[in-house]
């Protein structure tokens, strides 16, 4: 599936992807694979750009959420009956952190918090590969649905849309007027129509 995309893979084991894997004892496998991705851009840097996935708020505009949006301190995901990791905004930092499904911080390598500024949830039907639940679930991103769109401890409800598998995905408001985030990093989740969308304070 991801070999008969548009973009280029480097994928272990595979053509020219070996050049920049490398395994590290750190973790078991299959999670050990470490890339280069640095090295990779600089040797290929005569691909062309990715196009824009993301519209922002022009200087000193306010983003959608920030807007229009009702204030919200915690946005929790359930993805299955086990998987349920949750966000909480901190209004210091202005900065959504991410928590696992135990309630413990998500961090990184270095111990540090996951942090995000946009978050963006699509709710996007799921089917499994082989169809067979023991496979990997599978999101249909392709299509339309509903979601919800979170910046500045607010959250607003949104439409999403993605005609074709090599198009970006667009949000919108529901009369298609698109929706703008603030400068900084975004964090999609894309939760099952299965799953389950909450907040504290419940959106009214």
């Amino acid at each position: 599936m991801m070999r008969s995309t548009q973009v280029v893979n480097f994928i272990h084991g595979i053509n020219e992807g070996d050049a920049y894997m490398s395994r590290t004892k750190e973790k078991a496998g299959p999670h050990d694979v470490v890339v280069r991705a640095r090295q990779a851009v600089i040797d290929r840097s005569d691909l062309e750009p990715p196009g824009v996935a993301f519209l922002y708020a022009a200087p000193g505009a306010m983003p959608t959420a920030v807007q229009f949006g009702q204030s919200v301190s915690t946005i929790t995901l359930q993805f299955s009956k086990d998987t349920i990791p949750s966000w909480e905004w901190d209004a210091e930092s202005g900065l959504y952190k991410r928590k696992q499904d135990n309630g413990e911080w998500d961090v990184d390598e270095a111990g540090n918090v996951l942090t995000a500024v946009n978050i963006i949830v699509q709710i996007t039907p799921e089917t499994t590969l082989f169809g067979n639940v023991k496979f990997v679930p599978k999101a249909e991103t392709v299509g339309t649905g509903v979601g919800y769109v979170s910046t500045g401890g607010k959250t607003f409800p949104m439409v999403w849309s993605k005609t074709d598998r090599n198009a970006f995905t667009t949000y919108s408001f529901q009369d298609e007027n698109p929706i703008r985030l603030a400068p900084g990093n975004t964090w999609i989740e894309l939760v099952p129509t299965k799953g389950k969308f909450s907040t504290e304070p419940a959106l009214r």
